[in-house]
Order: structure tokens, then sequence, then C-alpha cells
């Protein structure tokens, strides 16, 4: 299993801070079919978004497919880190059986500290008794969470998967001034701008859909 970390999404108040999610996976790099466990509030519209910034909302443990957070965070131009958590069989069933018992139970979810990164982190604590997840400062951040499992020195070993966006951007930037100059001309159509493309986002946002 590997602790699953999206990087932060600047357009969305939830995703603010990133995100984090659990990845279960046979081979050292995740199958596309792995599948994934997070944690969300159901709060799917603005006023129950604003409601869980000052009090709680219900939330609950869900599944999905590696592949589809991927696009999902490949669209948000999010790349991914993924840290294998070294877990041995036992402790791996600890955790497995805990979220099997609580898929179908709400808790009380809110922005600042009952959030995705809390209840994570509270499932890894449940494969050993001398994991325990401590909150430090006003916020819970997926941040935290990483810094705890670094703390208890439960990452074997670490995986970057950058979005397409940003690979195309670094390709871009390894290109000559006359070469950036040719493919800034061609890349303002893609981008649907009516005047050539200047910005780093500008310029990954037509590169990723040249690439798509």
């Amino acid at each position: 299993a590997s602790l699953g970390f999206a990087s932060q999404d600047i357009k969305s108040p939830v995703s603010i801070f990133g995100h984090t999610f659990l990845v279960f996976h046979n081979d050292e790099t995740p199958e596309a079919a792995s599948l994934t466990v997070e944690f969300t509030g159901e709060a799917t519209d603005l006023s129950a978004n604003i409601s869980a910034l000052f009090t709680s909302v219900p939330g609950k443990y869900s599944l999905n497919y590696l592949s589809g957070k991927i696009r999902q965070y490949d669209y948000e131009n999010r790349s991914i880190w993924l840290y294998r958590l070294n877990l041995d069989k036992n402790e791996l069933q600890k955790l497995k059986q805990y979220l099997l018992h609580s898929e179908n139970t709400k808790f009380a979810y809110d922005f600042s500290q009952k959030n995705c990164a809390f209840y994570i982190a509270k499932a890894i604590s449940q494969t050993n008794d001398t994991l325990a997840f401590k909150q430090a400062g006003l916020f819970v951040t997926p941040v935290s969470t990483l810094a705890w499992i670094r703390s208890e020195k439960i990452i074997s070993s670490e995986k970057y998967l950058p979005s397409t966006q940003l690979k195309a951007l670094q390709a871009f930037e390894m290109l000559a001034e006359p070469d950036q100059r040719i493919a800034i001309r061609h890349l303002s159509p893609l981008a649907n701008l009516p005047s050539p493309v200047t910005t780093k986002q500008e310029i990954g946002n037509a590169l990723s859909a040249m690439i798509e």
C-alpha cells in the first residue's frame, strides 16, 4: 500500500492544501487498476463548502481506481507523489479491515482539522499500536500527514507522477530560445487565445492540448 499525495489546487478551496489518499497495489509501481481509498466530505455545493469552513458536514471513505485519480488530477494539472508504506502482512490486513468496517460509516468532516489528511492518518495509525497521529497547530494538512509518516520511518520508496502539463512545460523550457518563439506562434490557436501565449500557464495549457 502507498500514501498518495496530490499537489494543491488553488482554484478549489477544498484542495488548496493538496489531497491525500491510499493506494493498494501489488507491484512496486502501482497498476492502473489499483484500488484507491480517500476521505471526502459531502460538500457538493457552495453552501455546504462554506458550512465545512466553520462547522462540520458528513464525510466518508470512498473507493476509486488509480487510473481515475490520475485522470482527474491530470485534468486539474496536479502532480502526484506515491509513498510506499513499509507495512507487513499483518499491518496491511489491519488497515484493510479498518477501512472495510468504516466503508459505510459517516464521520464528521471539516476543512481545518477532521479532513482527508486526518482520516487517512487515522486509518494508517490502525496498523500498529505504536503509531499515533497527533495534530500540531490549528490545521491538519496533507503535508502534516506526510511529515508524520516520515517521522515514523514507514516509507520504503517514493514515486513521482508529474502532470502532463508540467512535463510538457519542462520539455518546452529545454528548447533553445528561437525554437521557443516558433513554438509559441503555433501554440496560441491551441490555447484559444486572440494574442500569442505569454505566461507559463497559457503555454502549459496549449502544450497539454497539443499532446491530447
